[in-house]
């Protein structure tokens, strides 16, 4: 019982840092299935920790799934295709991924996102991932809290 408090702790924090970056992108990447290290451009974010920042650094650490939904672009006829899905983890970041939002789903988080991979003639709207620690640092790669997070970005759209 202990273990799945455990499990649905970490996927509500994997899932809530993921939301805080919708409108983000992920550009870069560095890493593996043990640990991986991820770029997230979300400027409106990041300068308000300082006005030069554009992006944040995630950790993943100790990866169970990791797995992009894609479908093909298929621009002549629009067929319904089924989806494809892809695992090798530099096949998933070799295009830049735009973040819209996430939830939990099962024992996983579904990371609704986009990406075009001309290609290999695909599109991408799903990132699924579960990892045993997700760590969030700053342009400097100075390590923040959760907490500090939220609080940013509590800021910004309390601006509106």
């Amino acid at each position: 019982m202990l273990k799945i408090i455990s499990l649905m702790n970490q996927l509500k924090k994997i899932q809530k840092i993921f939301s805080v970056f919708h409108d983000g992108t992920i550009q870069n990447w560095k890493g593996n299935l043990e640990k991986l290290h991820i770029e997230v451009s979300c400027q409106y974010l990041a300068e308000i920790i300082d006005t030069s920042f554009d992006c944040f650094y995630i950790e993943l650490q100790k990866i169970d799934k990791l797995e992009l939904f894609t479908v093909i672009d298929n621009k002549i006829d629009n067929e319904i295709n089924e989806p494809k899905i892809i695992q090798n983890i530099k096949a998933i970041f070799n295009n830049e991924i735009d973040i819209f939002h996430a939830k939990i789903v099962e024992n996983y988080v579904e990371i609704n996102c986009w990406q075009i991979n001309e290609q290999e003639n695909y599109v991408a709207n799903n990132l699924l991932l579960s990892c045993n620690n997700i760590k969030v640092f700053n342009q400097n790669k100075i390590e923040i809290s959760i907490e500090k997070l939220f609080e940013i970005s509590d800021y910004y759209w309390a601006k509106f």
